[in-house]
């Protein structure tokens, strides 16, 4: 019989179960207590009682760590994983040393390859502007919704 499983033979079914999942350290308070129908406060104290594992708390140091590998390139995502935290957890940690976030990469297609305005779109971007007709004139002459007309003139580039 295990340490753990001596440990534990007095517990209640219930008690045991809520001690497993916050050992296992995938589930949050609330998400425990929201499964079993109690309070956070009642998932701490049994975690208390039966020495649950603790939350590892961050050193000063590890902070230091965790700001300079952001600044220098490295993505939330990678930090959180080299240091086995969360990505929200790093980003809190960046945001109060005052370090400006970066945006988000995108990897759509249209991030990477800049999209080209076809000479239809050139036609109909012209029409309009040169005020002579609406988008609805101008879906029946190109064969298209006034909302295909509408996103044309909206993502065309501004002169």
């Amino acid at each position: 019989m295990s340490r753990v499983q001596r440990k534990h033979d007095d517990l209640s079914e219930r008690d045991l179960k809520i001690v497993e999942m916050r050992d296992k350290g995938k589930y949050k308070l609330r998400e425990i207590a929201e499964v079993f129908g109690i309070s956070r406060q009642r998932v701490l104290q049994i975690c208390d009682r039966e020495g649950c594992r603790k939350l590892r708390l961050i050193t000063d140091d590890e902070r230091k760590l965790i700001v300079a590998m952001y600044n220098e390139g490295h993505g939330i995502i990678e930090v959180g994983r080299k240091f086995s935290r969360s990505p929200s957890t790093i980003r809190a940690i960046c945001v109060a040393a005052g370090v400006r976030i970066r945006q988000r990469r995108r990897h759509s297609g249209a991030a990477i390859n800049r999209r080209v305005q076809t000479e239809r779109e050139r036609q109909i971007v012209t029409l309009y502007s040169e005020g002579g007709h609406t988008q609805i004139e101008l879906a029946k002459m190109f064969d298209t919704t006034q909302a295909s007309i509408s996103r044309i003139i909206r993502r065309s580039p501004r002169k």
